[in-house]
């Protein structure tokens, strides 16, 4: 069968970023994507074949491409973009596993919105799977072995038919956690939606590691000739965080209290920019 290729597109221009199209798939197979925070990093897999793929696209002067031929149920890229959660463990962007001691092949991981933080469940075999239920934890980071159950999980949250899926609406959309409100939303394949509340201060208290985490994420827009600012909302378990500004255009700066603010004519031309903010 005809193969056609992905593109990556400039989305003030609507013109292709490169003229040679990445890497073929065939027009039969059904493909689902799922991009980083800043949309540099895409994951990809299939759930029309098998094995399913795990396919990564990242943006750049040379558009990268790789892909294991192995099944990983989804396949999604971290807020940072350098690692991928998948339905069968955490790895890296050649889909190495990562700290696999830690982040077992045995369960499912679905990152946070605009956090470093992830949810994980244990990865469900339909229709043999014998537990009834299904503990859904929450995780601070990769670098902490911290976690919290926020509720069980029942068969009927899951799709059964989720590796043949006919449409975007995979099992990994069911599950929609935003540390910054507190929330998890669980959309389940049959029942009501339910809201889970948590108290993240609160959870953090019984947690005796040491943890330096950011909840908060950074403005991503601003008006032309205006002041962009940045209050960055994070978590340390000695309570005192100190804010560094390491890279960053003229005129940009950091409060003690980790407020980040620009003003500048740059913005007057409608110019990108970006900072690199160190905290500890």
């Amino acid at each position: 069968m005809d193969s056609s290729g992905y593109s990556f597109f400039n989305i003030d221009t609507l013109a292709p970023v490169s003229e040679a199209a990445i890497k073929g798939q065939s027009f039969r197979d059904i493909m689902h994507a799922r991009a980083s925070a800043d949309g540099r990093t895409y994951g990809l897999w299939a759930t029309s074949h098998s094995p399913s793929g795990g396919n990564i696209m990242i943006y750049g002067a040379e558009p990268y491409w790789f892909n294991k031929h192995e099944s990983f149920g989804h396949v999604i890229p971290g807020y940072s973009g350098e690692i991928i959660f998948t339905g069968q463990g955490i790895f890296d962007l050649k889909m190495q596993p990562y700290k696999p001691e830690t982040w077992s092949k045995d369960f499912s991981y679905i990152p946070a919105f605009n956090s470093g933080m992830f949810l994980s469940y244990k990865t469900l075999s339909f229709p043999h799977a014998s537990d009834p239920t299904f503990p859904l934890r929450l995780h601070l980071s990769l670098d902490s072995n911290a976690s919290f159950k926020v509720t069980n999980l029942k068969k009927t949250d899951f799709d059964p038919q989720d590796t043949w899926a006919k449409n975007d609406f995979t099992n990994d959309k069911r599950f929609i956690c935003s540390p910054l409100y507190n929330a998890i939303a669980i959309l389940p394949y049959s029942g009501s939606i339910r809201l889970i509340l948590f108290d993240l201060d609160e959870m953090l208290k019984d947690v005796e590691d040491n943890y330096l985490f950011v909840v908060s994420p950074p403005a991503r827009s601003m008006l032309p000739g205006g002041k962009y600012t940045y209050k960055i909302d994070a978590k340390s378990k000695s309570g005192k965080i100190k804010y560094q500004l390491e890279t960053g255009p003229a005129g940009m700066s950091v409060s003690d209290s980790g407020m980040v603010v620009e003003s500048s004519e740059r913005h007057e031309k409608h110019q990108r920019g970006g900072c690199n903010t160190d905290f500890k």
